[in-house]
């Protein structure tokens, strides 16, 4: 009885050694590949249209899926920055809009982090900026022009405020001391200042 134990217990301990062995020999499934491209055109305003469309190995379109957009900047040295994400409808397609504020050669990308189902993606695009629109424009957000202008209004009160404080105090100090002064040349000289005379 205990030999057929002792046996149960060894096949046991056999049978788990070999099977992460062969789930090691089981081949792997293949992910498939995605791809994803990008276009740049012209939006009003100055802005520019960044537009992608993701499908898989088959030419379908890949819905629901986030894709990130991207600029290239010299700022704080050579690196991509991040300009926002959005999320592919049934054909596939996801778009952001772009507002260039320096002009030249704009290199973008937008990057497919890849699921369950794909493999990640990435797609490059250029675009000439000739010139950068001004960044506050009539009928856009028509509260930021007069709320900008109140607040510096409002500010250069407060520092005139601020000034005339200063002033004051000042003044106070400096009309003080010449009291105090005058009061003091009084004294030494044996001065004395009438209180008043009864009647």
């Amino acid at each position: 009885m205990r030999r057929a134990l002792v046996a149960a217990a060894l096949a046991l301990v056999f049978l788990m050694l070999l099977a992460p062995l062969a789930a090691a020999d089981q081949p792997s499934v293949a992910v498939p590949a995605a791809t994803v491209s990008l276009t740049t055109t012209t939006a009003p305003q100055g802005r520019v249209l960044l537009a992608a469309q993701l499908t898989g190995v088959d030419g379908r379109p890949i819905s629901n899926q986030d894709l990130l957009f991207y600029v290239r900047t010299s700022f704080f040295g050579d690196r991509m920055m991040y300009l926002g994400s959005s999320q592919t409808d049934t054909s596939g397609a996801a778009s952001i809009m772009f507002e260039p504020t320096w002009t030249g050669t704009h290199q973008f990308q937008v990057s497919f982090d890849g699921s369950s189902g794909y493999q990640p993606a990435t797609s490059d695009a250029t675009f000439d900026v000739a010139r950068v629109a001004p960044q506050s424009r009539p009928g856009e957000a028509p509260g930021i022009p007069s709320i900008r202008w109140v607040t510096g209004l409002l500010g250069l009160a407060a520092t005139a405020a601020v000034w005339l404080v200063l002033l004051s105090v000042v003044l106070r100090v400096g009309l003080g001391v010449r009291l105090h002064r005058g009061s003091s040349v009084a004294r030494k000289s044996g001065a004395t200042v009438p209180i008043g005379s009864r009647g």
